[in-house]
């Protein structure tokens, strides 16, 4: 696509990891607020089980980036240069 920068991975783990961004994403921005209503109002949890359930999908999700890490260094290693943001839209 013109990035300079190759994926040293196969397809289908790209393809996972993106699958993964995108389901956390949705988890801790979409869901989060509907969770703590549900919570608070079907099952009767108070503010500090619903909190530290939200700050708990909010680690697994620091700790599966931290996971992901050894994978990033490798595009943080490339000895291509920067390409603006704008070029992808233009291709």
């Amino acid at each position: 696509m013109g990035s300079g920068v190759a994926f040293s991975g196969s397809a289908r783990a790209a393809r996972g990891l993106d699958a993964l961004n995108f389901f956390l994403a949705d988890v801790e921005g979409g869901l989060g607020p509907y969770l703590a209503v549900y919570l608070l109002t079907v099952r009767q949890w108070n503010q500090a089980e619903i909190g530290f359930v939200l700050a708990a999908i909010a680690a697994s999700g620091l700790l599966l980036f931290w996971a992901a890490m050894p994978e990033t260094r490798n595009i943080d290693q490339t000895v291509a240069p920067p390409q603006p943001m704008l070029e992808p839209a233009v291709e």
